[in-house]
């Protein structure tokens, strides 16, 4: 059951829905509805509430809105992380996102933004005119390099960041299998585009960590990250 109460399992995820105007129907809450609760069982956690702002501002600091700030501020009881729709769902200036980001790192808890990357390369592409698969590699690559750079406590080497956003890791012996696609709802239909996504989001990750005995390949299989981390000489990784 992906909504249900605290029970301290790690993964307790507070939604955290906004909209300026409730008449947007392609972020409606029911729409948001669904996307969290995606997110949410994609790395393994459920939704224990929601901290809904509507009618507020995107350009409002999350910490000072009227449902969402009391959370952060640790004024309504214990979670372990936010699920936000897309970055503007969660704030629109720069700063605000960050500030959430670093707030949630330093205390060990999750962000999940769904549909983060997709939504940003489609942006950027109606605005510079770059095809926007590139867009989303080039971006998913810098995000790979930000998470190992941003690695949060108990984060030692490659093994523990995947772990912690939601890859479930496991070797098989030389090779570091993916148990779990963090994307896997959008996958399902977009399944060429989220392997891209995945594949230059941990060729980021890598050298983020300065891991150059690994490379990130290409391997689909069932049930299963379309990923894979071999040794770096074992075979040459697909594009």
């Amino acid at each position: 059951m992906i909504e249900r109460p605290y029970d301290g399992c790690g993964k307790c995820l507070l939604g955290v829905r906004r909209l300026s105007r409730m008449k947007l129907a392609t972020s409606s809450p029911e729409r948001q509805r669904e996307d969290f609760l995606t997110a949410a069982g994609a790395v393994g956690g459920h939704i224990i509430g929601w901290a809904d702002d509507w009618e507020v501002s995107g350009a409002t600091d999350p910490m000072t809105r009227p449902q969402v700030g009391p959370w952060l501020r640790d004024e309504r009881g214990p979670h372990d992380g936010l699920v936000a729709a897309a970055v503007d769902r969660l704030g629109r200036k720069v700063v605000d996102c960050l500030n959430t980001g670093y707030k949630m790192r330093d205390e060990g808890k999750l962000l999940v933004l769904a549909g983060r990357l997709l939504a940003q390369a489609v942006e950027e592409s109606e605005v510079t005119g770059e095809p926007a698969r590139a867009v989303l590699h080039r971006t998913a690559h810098q995000l790979g390099e930000q998470l190992a750079g941003d690695d949060g406590p108990g984060v030692t080497g490659v093994f523990d960041l995947l772990e912690r956003y939601g890859f479930e890791p496991r070797d098989e012996g030389d090779t570091i299998v993916l148990g779990n696609c963090p994307f896997r709802a959008l996958a399902r239909e977009h399944t060429q585009t989220v392997c891209g996504m995945n594949l230059h989001l941990l060729r980021g990750v890598l050298p983020g960590l300065e891991e150059d005995e690994l490379q990130a390949c290409l391997e689909p299989s069932p049930g299963h990250c379309c990923v894979r981390l071999r040794p770096a000489t074992s075979r040459p990784a697909t594009s």
